[in-house]
Formats: structure tokens, sequence, C-alpha cells
């Protein structure tokens, strides 16, 4: 998806009261919920009891140094975004 992270790079969201977060290791999520990797955000949105249809690039979120909060769908470099439907 022409996104590269730090190793560690941290991304959290809040799902049915509880606050989640997962680290970047080499190339998979690894969730602080259950020390488990995951290959892809949907995986990772499953783990944690998502269930349907669930845009995880713009649920899962990450922090500036100044704390402001962004979806980590604006890291990714959009040529390689495919919308489905239109």
């Amino acid at each position: 998806y022409g996104l590269k992270l730090e190793p560690g790079f941290t991304i959290f969201r809040d799902y049915k009261g509880k606050h989640y977060t997962a680290r970047a290791v080499q190339g998979f999520w690894l969730s602080d919920a259950d020390s488990k990797m995951y290959g892809t955000l949907n995986e990772l949105n499953k783990s944690i009891g998502v269930i349907g249809a669930e845009n995880a690039w713009i649920a899962w979120q990450y922090s500036e140094r100044s704390g402001k909060r962004h979806p980590l769908s604006q890291l990714r470099d959009q040529i390689y975004i495919v919308r489905r439907g239109a």
C-alpha cells in the first residue's frame, strides 16, 4: 500500500468500550491485546471482535508527536488505493 513504518510504530483504536493498540513489527501488526502478529489491518480488526465490513484504515489511528490523532489511511500513498464500486 505504499506505506513504510518505523519498527514499533504504534496504532490504536477504541472498540466496544475498550482501547486497543498494536505495533508495526517486521511487516506485521503485533497486537498488544493478545501478543499475536497479524498480516493485515482487517485480520487485526477481527482479532478484537470486529464483525462485518469496516474500513480498518480509518478505524485504526496514530498520534503525531503533538498528540493530534489521525486515521492510519492518511499515511497511505493514494496511488496504491483500489476503490471498489462508485
